[in-house]
């Protein structure tokens, strides 16, 4: 079982934890934190769920453990409130995101990069070049969570389980993301001739206004709130999950 280390116990980084926690995957997760005291907090509170679940240990490190862990996934960044952009924090995220992969991917050349930080696409692109490691070690989400956000709306669109939906988003995880809406498709046949087995209207005049609602959605979730967001930390330990049955060894 692998051994994972978490940089950045805010919403994303804690909510990723707990959803490794309850998949029963890692050995150990180590929470790794500048504010030590904001990590001891989320490490208690994930400790008192461990009874709950067959995963191992919790703990809060520092970066050096970040030099032994089989995963180490990123979520540190700077804070996207009174941004119009993801892009118009690329500078300074970037540069936490640098020192860190160049202090420890020289160190843990076998190790796995799961970036969650934004702007993702463009950081885990970077990080890879930072590295020099594989570019099968470094991984972003990607569109993971517009993929998600789009099969959610269409299963609420059409009283459906989003489960049952097939679509996907491509393109960078900001503003020039693009649904694929020729993809959707219900149980395995297209919306087509899902709609049309039904008596559906297709609706084509609300699908495409779809592109724009995701959009706005996906900034949106980047805003302060009152409670945390669990999208972003469930996408991440989903990449996760995805990496670890498609390439395994340990």
């Amino acid at each position: 079982m692998p051994r994972v280390a978490i940089v950045g116990a805010g919403f994303v980084g804690s909510t990723t934890a707990y959803a490794l926690l309850m998949s029963g995957t890692p050995a150990e997760i180590v929470l790794v934190d500048r504010d030590r005291r904001r990590a001891e907090g989320h490490a208690n509170d994930l400790r008192d769920a461990e009874g709950s679940t067959c995963s191992g240990r919790i703990t809060v490190g520092d970066f050096c453990d970040c030099c032994s862990a089989d995963v180490t996934i990123i979520t540190t960044g700077v804070s996207q409130a009174g941004l119009k952009s993801r892009l118009d924090g690329l500078k300074e995220t970037a540069a936490i995101v640098k020192g860190l992969v160049q202090d420890v991917a020289p160190h843990n050349p076998h190790g796995i990069l799961l970036i969650g930080s934004n702007p993702v696409d463009v950081l885990t692109y970077a990080a890879w070049k930072w590295s020099e490691l594989p570019p099968t070690r470094v991984v972003g989400a990607g569109t993971a969570l517009d993929t998600s956000r789009l099969r959610r709306r269409l299963a609420a669109r059409y009283g459906i389980a989003s489960d049952h939906v097939h679509a996907c988003v491509i393109g960078e995880h900001g503003d020039s993301q693009m649904p694929v809406l020729s993809s959707p498709r219900v149980a395995g046949v297209s919306l087509d001739e899902f709609c049309h087995q039904l008596d559906l209207p297709r609706e084509d005049n609300a699908l495409e206004k779809l592109p724009r609602r995701l959009t706005l959605q996906s900034w949106r979730s980047s805003m302060p709130r009152a409670q945390p967001t669990s999208e972003s930390g469930q996408h991440s330990h989903e990449s996760f999950e995805r990496f670890c049955e498609t390439k395994t060894p340990f």
